[in-house]
């Protein structure tokens, strides 16, 4: 059995952060960068291991109804819950892409990166078709030396 008490302040750490006069050096940043990556670690362990109870409680629900109502179950309403199966995930597998008809088929397109970096780089601009996108996010690591 697993168990996690945290008590979290973010306006606490952001004081920290702002009364720094040298972040790099400072003690308290590190202690407080510190104590957030320990705790994302074991706050990240216990969620996968709930994620895997989790997996392992729905799998035991689907043997026991599939046991009691036939493999082709959907639904099981109880007293005070209920449950519903569906299945995930592609219905059909591609296994040869040349015999199927093009009308079955869904191509999709994606921009490959790298290669319009270097068009940049070698032409100094996008190319026709395509911008940068203004809603990508920036991410901060944090790494404990």
């Amino acid at each position: 059995m697993s168990e996690l008490h945290i008590s979290i302040d973010g306006d606490r750490i952001e004081k920290v952060i702002q009364d720094s006069k040298d972040l790099p050096a400072d003690e308290k940043v590190f202690k407080e960068l510190a104590w957030l990556t320990e705790n994302k670690k074991a706050i990240n362990e216990l969620l996968d291991e709930w994620e895997a109870l989790d997996r392992q409680v729905k799998q035991a629900l689907n043997d026991k109804a599939k046991t009691l109502l036939g493999p082709e179950w959907k639904a099981l309403d109880g007293n005070g819950f209920s449950l519903r199966r569906s299945l995930t995930g592609s219905i059909y597998q591609l296994t040869d892409p040349e015999k199927v008809p093009d009308k079955l088929l869904e191509v999709k397109l994606t921009v490959k990166s790298k290669e319009v970096e270097n068009y940049i780089k070698a032409n100094s601009k996008l190319p026709d078709g395509l911008s940068y996108n203004p809603n990508r996010n920036e991410q901060i690591a944090i790494k404990l030396k």
